[in-house]
């Protein structure tokens, strides 16, 4: 994958880091806006883990600096650094689709690209140069907030539907590959009984499973149907999330062989530590006994985790990582981690020494 020729990456590399552009700030470096959804030892919404008091201008400046980061995406310099996380090498590599557009990654692989002057939009598959019209967002509503991409199915599947969640405010566009248009739909927290913030937080973390889409919202599970209407059904699960020898916790929905399994991170109480990880759980959705259980293996299976952009699964032997693993990384530092459950011990890898310590990557999982 090395060299300045622009062509598909190298399939075998993946899953990949993508750090942006090879030469000034690389893309990320102003992002610490985690999209998991931090809570307190109140077991309230926090906006941000590492603040001692709630930041009235929070909302505000988050907007400001994930809007930089979507800037950022759109590189000068057609040189992008990329690392291998199965063979754990750095790589550089010169994209000319990654230059020109902005780029949202998703769990399957696929981007969501967006030209920022002819709004010309569609899925890209980096692995093989694959496009997959959308819609074009002629009102620059997916450039103009800060959102989180989810497939319904493979993008080839006729029953894939697109969803993009805003971020920053209750409301949502979805369309289907090849359509006529993107919808629109605006909902409120009254209708959900839950407070906006939180319910916000909640669908920022939104992931999909058998075609519908499920968001975690504390004691319950909100499940979103788009077909024939918008349609939002809550669950009410047992959630034994709160642990109270920890300052706060953010959590990480994702979808692993059919079922729906959630990541917690717990951050210690001492504020000199407050930014640590202290623990990491692992919790599947029991359905017959509606309520998240504590696992301590999932077998030959590796967690990915990009707090801004999606959570995964993946088959560990295949992808030639370590079974048995959760993979992360942290808002605001280029460190990716490996957390085996087994041994309860964690690793820090260095993906890419000539970068900046504030470096923040991108994971690209392998497209089908």
């Amino acid at each position: 994958m090395e060299g300045t020729e622009d062509s598909a990456l190298d399939r075998s590399f993946s899953p990949l880091l993508l750090f942006g552009h090879k030469h000034s700030g690389p893309h990320g470096t102003n992002a610490d806006g985690a999209q998991g959804e931090a809570r307190d030892d109140d077991g309230k919404a926090a906006k941000r883990h590492d603040q001692d008091e709630p930041d009235e201008d929070a909302e505000d400046d988050e907007t400001t600096k994930r809007g930089d980061d979507e800037t950022e995406k759109m590189s000068k310099d057609p040189l992008f650094f990329f690392y291998s996380i199965s063979k754990r090498r750095s790589v550089c590599k010169r994209v000319e689709d990654l230059r020109y557009h902005l780029y949202r990654p998703t769990p399957q692989g696929w981007l969501l690209m967006t030209h920022p002057c002819s709004c010309l939009t569609f899925l890209w598959n980096p692995f093989t140069r694959q496009r997959i019209g959308l819609p074009p967002d002629i009102d620059k509503l997916l450039m103009r907030n800060p959102v989180r991409c989810v497939l319904s199915h493979e993008p080839t599947d006729p029953s894939c539907t697109v969803l993009v969640v805003n971020c920053m405010d209750t409301v949502l566009w979805y369309c289907r590959p090849g359509g006529a248009g993107w919808s629109e739909h605006a909902y409120t927290a009254d209708s959900l009984d839950h407070d906006r913030n939180n319910l916000i937080h909640s669908m920022s973390n939104v992931t999909a499973a058998g075609g519908k889409f499920y968001a975690h919202l504390f004691d319950n599970i909100l499940t979103l149907e788009l077909s024939p209407d918008p349609t939002f059904t809550k669950t009410r699960v047992i959630d034994d999330q709160l642990k109270p020898m920890y300052r706060t916790w953010s959590y990480h929905l994702l979808e692993s062989c059919g079922e729906l399994f959630s990541v917690s991170f717990y951050h210690p109480l001492l504020m000199e530590r407050r930014d640590k990880v202290a623990l990491i759980v692992v919790r599947k959705l029991d359905l017959s006994a509606r309520a998240w259980v504590e696992v301590e293996t999932i077998g030959d299976r590796a967690f990915l985790v990009d707090p801004i952009h999606f959570t995964a699964s993946i088959g560990a032997k295949e992808a030639g990582l370590k079974g048995n693993c959760v993979y992360y990384l942290r808002q605001g530092e280029k460190g990716l981690y490996v957390h085996n459950m087994e041994r309860g011990t964690t690793t820090m890898h260095d993906p890419a020494p000539d970068l900046p310590d504030d470096a923040t990557g991108v994971i690209l999982m392998p497209a089908a």
